[in-house]
This record gives C-alpha cells, sequence and structure tokens, in this order.
C-alpha cells in the first residue's frame, strides 16, 4: 500500500483478561502502531465485554451490536464467514435472569478501514481457512494489501 494517513486499524479487545493474554495483546499494540507509524496510516484499540445480550430491536444503542452489524454486512459483501470467532449462545440475561441470546466476542479483532469504507475484518473464514490477525501483520509487513481485495462496502462502525 502506498503511504496514506486515510487508513485506519482498529483493534478490538476484551476486557476483564488473564496477565498472560494482556500482556499479548499490548504486545499485538505495540506491533501494530510500530507497522503503521512507518506507513502513516493511524491505529485504535477499543475494549468490548466477553459477550453482549443481543436485542431484538433494530434501534438497538449498543455499540458492539452497530461494530457487529457492521462487520457481519461486510462478511455478507464478501462472502466470508465471521464464525467461528463471532458466535451466538443462548444464555441468562445479567439483569433479568430469562434465557437470551448473547454475542461471544473474539478475545481480539481488527478492523482495517480506509477512508471511513471498512475493507477487512480480522480474524474471518473464506474457502481457503481461518485468516487471523497475525496474516494481517504479515501482509502488512509484505507491503501486501491486508484487505481482502474483494468489493468494499461502505459501513457506519458507530452508532
Amino acid at each position: 500500500m502506498t503511504p496514506s494517513t486515510d487508513v485506519h486499524l482498529e483493534l478490538y479487545v476484551r476486557t476483564h483478561l488473564p496477565d498472560p493474554t494482556r500482556a499479548r495483546l499490548d504486545a499485538l499494540q505495540s506491533e501494530l502502531e510500530a507497522l503503521v507509524d512507518a506507513r502513516g496510516w493511524t491505529v485504535g484499540v477499543t475494549r468490548w465485554p466477553a459477550k453482549v445480550e443481543l436485542t431484538d430491536d433494530e434501534a438497538t444503542d449498543s455499540v458492539v451490536e452497530h461494530v457487529y452489524s457492521a462487520f457481519s454486512a461486510w462478511a455478507r459483501q464478501v462472502d466470508v464467514s465471521l464464525d467461528p470467532c463471532f458466535e451466538t449462545r443462548r444464555c441468562y440475561s445479567w439483569t433479568s435472569g430469562d434465557p437470551c441470546d448473547a454475542l461471544v466476542l473474539p478475545v481480539a479483532c481488527l478492523a482495517i478501514t480506509r477512508d471511513d469504507d471498512l475493507e477487512v475484518v480480522y480474524p474471518h473464514r473464506d474457502d481457503d481457512g481461518v485468516r487471523t490477525i497475525a496474516d494481517a501483520i504479515d501482509r502488512i509487513r509484505a507491503d501486501e494489501t491486508a484487505m481482502t481485495g474483494r468489493e468494499r462496502t461502505r459501513s457506519e462502525l458507530t452508532p
């Protein structure tokens, strides 16, 4: 990729992790920062919970649900899957104690945008297997596009 200030990498990481996992994610964040500095890109970190109760209401104010919706739209458009990294499970509500569906979030996820268009989400699964954050880093290091090479989609990542 040519240096550009309109490329942004957002690293999503779970809160409340064991120290060894937290240390690995801190190292990952530092590695991403070093990679993007040389290219004039930006990187950010968003913390998210291990899971979030899904609502039936399309007008949700859950930032996580909005982000997941954008990721899902991208995955459908480029014909990849977010499974098994994002998973819906039946569990009990933290607030009511009633059964509910919850979205279980990965420990770490990387979203790459260019000009506010969602280009790619790692991890994801395509016909050749699972593509991880390490795969994205390897591609960036090799000066390849970390993108899928498929059509981009304009997705709002915030409510």
